[in-house]
């Protein structure tokens, strides 16, 4: 399971990482940033249902 979720997290920065260059080259960084920020969140509200827990205050404060 850590080497499936690891190659996850790295072809999703990779991909990341590629496509914020390639756009940036087209757009001002500043709407690419924003832009990232929000397909970032979006894409892990449905994760936020899956795992589950408690939203604490020390959860809050080690992120």
């Amino acid at each position: 399971m850590e080497v499936i979720l690891g190659l996850g997290a790295a072809i999703a920065y990779g991909a990341g990482d590629f496509a914020g260059g390639l756009v940036s080259r087209r757009t001002n960084v500043l709407v690419v940033v924003g832009l990232s920020q929000v397909i970032g969140t979006t894409s892990l509200i449905p994760v936020l249902f899956l795992v589950g827990g408690q939203l604490t205050g020390s959860a809050m404060g080690w992120g």
